[in-house]
């Protein structure tokens, strides 16, 4: 009788892991991050070993501008997937909140490295650029802009000939 309800205590782990998951992601897609990260924290516990509950408690630590936290979470996902690029992506982006721009144009050289049209990774160099290699910078963003996004041209205006 044991060995059944300890079997059937496994089995619920995952269920309850994504339902905690969904209420995150639902929390978070209405603006309520800490509501999130409490949801994201029950779905840890559920399943120690979701990369996907880690990331998106970690987007979710972003916006609550608690970085150590966020950054935390983004490492442990890209010691299990060091493969996936948007996590790799919002490591630079957490660097770059932190006010740590030297790590995140490390890690955006490592992304274009691998992939050299990745469009939001160039954006966001080149943002980050333009107040210590201007010249460089402004590459990334003409690039971003040959490419088609014009969102690179508020940040050129007045400073990329």
């Amino acid at each position: 009788m044991k060995m059944f309800v300890l079997a059937a205590m496994l089995w619920l782990l995952p269920q309850q892991a994504e339902e905690w998951f969904g209420r995150g992601i639902n929390a978070y897609n209405q603006g309520k991050y800490g509501e999130a990260v409490e949801f994201f924290n029950k779905a840890v516990a559920a399943d120690t070993t979701s990369v996907s509950t880690r990331f998106n408690r970690a987007t979710a630590y972003l916006k609550l501008q608690r970085y150590g936290d966020a950054l935390n979470d983004v490492n442990w996902c890209i010691a299990r997937r060091p493969d996936r690029i948007a996590i790799r992506m919002q490591r630079a982006v957490i660097f770059a909140e932190a006010g740590q721009k030297q790590l995140a144009v490390s890690d955006l050289d490592m992304i274009i490295a691998g992939d050299s049209t990745f469009p939001k990774a160039r954006l966001l160099r080149g943002r980050l650029l333009l107040t210590t290699d201007t010249a460089r910078g402004c590459a990334d963003l003409r690039a971003v802009l040959a490419a088609g996004d014009s969102s690179a041209l508020r940040y050129m205006s007045g400073i990329c000939p």
